[in-house]
């Protein structure tokens, strides 16, 4: 069983989040034309499986989503194919610490799982997120202004 982590890319030499057995890197293995689905299999190996909770509503707003953007990465541009999955979808703001966006259709982004996994796992300061942050902060900001009148109220 694959777990990515940070290394030295076995084709580049660089050091970044390795994805694949075979010590490549996202875009050294995006290159070598290795698919979502070897990914994806990485990624169900390494997550720890829960039992479901009852219906939260995401799947129905993954699904309209699927159906209404197009199949390609929203960082990138790399396609996602025809196939939905779950790893496809990553929210700006994260479900725990922002729960009240958890199934706001404008906080969830397309992306590649290689791209999903560095921006929960990795350097959100490279290049190729700031799109992805500065969308993070305009939300962020909603987030609060939504929040503020429910905050006053409670704490008159």
């Amino acid at each position: 069983m694959f777990k990515p982590y940070y290394g030295k890319c076995s084709n580049c030499g660089n050091d970044r989040l390795i994805v694949v057995k075979k010590g490549f890197c996202k875009m050294c293995n995006s290159a070598s034309k290795v698919s979502n689905k070897a990914i994806i299999n990485t990624l169900r190996s390494t997550i720890k499986v829960s039992p479901r909770k009852k219906n939260s509503g995401q799947a129905a707003i993954f699904k309209e989503i699927w159906d209404e953007r197009p199949h390609v990465s929203q960082i990138s541009g790399d396609p996602l194919g025809d196939d939905m999955n779950v790893f496809f979808f990553s929210h700006v703001l994260g479900k725990g610490a922002f729960p009240a966006f958890k199934l706001l259709k404008e906080n969830i982004w397309l992306e590649t799982p290689a791209e999903h996994m560095e921006w929960e796992t990795g350097d959100r300061s490279h290049p190729k997120f700031d799109k992805k942050r500065k969308e993070y902060e305009r939300l962020k900001r909603m987030y609060y202004e939504r929040q503020q009148p429910a905050f006053k109220r409670n704490n008159k």
